[in-house]
């Protein structure tokens, strides 16, 4: 296990709920982050350049979201700050993209 830092409630990789404001926890690195790459892929429903059409309901590691109905099957939306990592995934993608 290693500490996760953080500020105020940012989420903690691999856990569920808020904690208390500004408290760090213990997680396991390797639950998170083995996945694939943050990439933007579009918002409000409108593809990226290079992107097709029907890129959303938007799949795993995929932004910007709004809501969880923008996420495929079984996925949910991860609303973060800044370059909170994503549970699951690698890389940081772009600053306050869900």
């Amino acid at each position: 296990l290693l500490c996760f830092n953080r500020n105020g409630f940012d989420q903690v990789p691999g856990c569920e709920g808020r904690g208390s404001s500004g408290w760090d926890y213990c997680y396991a690195p390797a639950c998170c982050g083995d996945g694939p790459e943050v990439e933007d892929a579009g918002n409000n429903g409108n593809p990226y350049s290079g992107y097709p059409a029907d890129v959303f309901p938007l799949g795993l590691c995929q932004g910007d979201c709004d809501n969880d109905s923008e996420c495929g099957e079984g996925l949910v939306c991860f609303n973060r700050n800044g370059f909170t990592d994503v549970p699951g995934c690698t890389g940081s993608g772009t600053s306050s993209t869900d």
